[in-house]
């Protein structure tokens, strides 16, 4: 990913974070209850668009949020994630292996992976559950 992507991304985040109500919204979503997808179960929060300047002119970005869980399993869980931006992950809990192309590794709880869109991965765990916070930065037409 090169530097401007990255700081598209965390300038949608910041701005985000700091937006007042003038952003274009979705109805604010409490605790969502985990939804079964294939192999892992997925809580989302709700997203934003906001739009941004950059030197090319103002960009729309929609920024969403949801959980990810695997329980315990044998079989890895695949996870797709489509569109073009950036997926920001947080490992929260639980002893996770991830596998994405070629590349395997444990993040440790707290790690943060960051993945260009789209993305597909794979997560699984030996005797524990595990769950990620799953920030999603999505760019949308000019």
């Amino acid at each position: 990913m090169n530097t401007s992507s990255l700081r598209t991304g965390v300038a949608a985040l910041l701005v985000l974070l700091c937006a007042s109500a003038g952003g274009q919204q979705e109805p604010r979503a409490e605790l969502q209850s985990f939804q079964s997808n294939d192999g892992y179960d997925e809580a989302r929060f709700g997203g934003q668009d906001v739009t941004i300047k950059t030197r090319q002119g103002e960009k729309t970005l929609h920024v969403s949020f949801s959980k990810l869980r695997v329980a315990q399993t044998e079989k890895m869980a695949e996870i797709r994630l489509p569109g073009t931006g950036l997926a920001l992950l947080q490992h929260a809990a639980g002893t996770a292996k991830f596998v994405a192309g070629r590349e395997k590794f444990a993040p440790l709880e707290g790690e943060w992976l960051r993945l260009p869109l789209p993305a597909q991965f794979s997560l699984g765990t030996d005797n524990d559950s595990i769950t990620l916070d799953l920030i999603v930065i999505e760019e949308r037409g000019r």
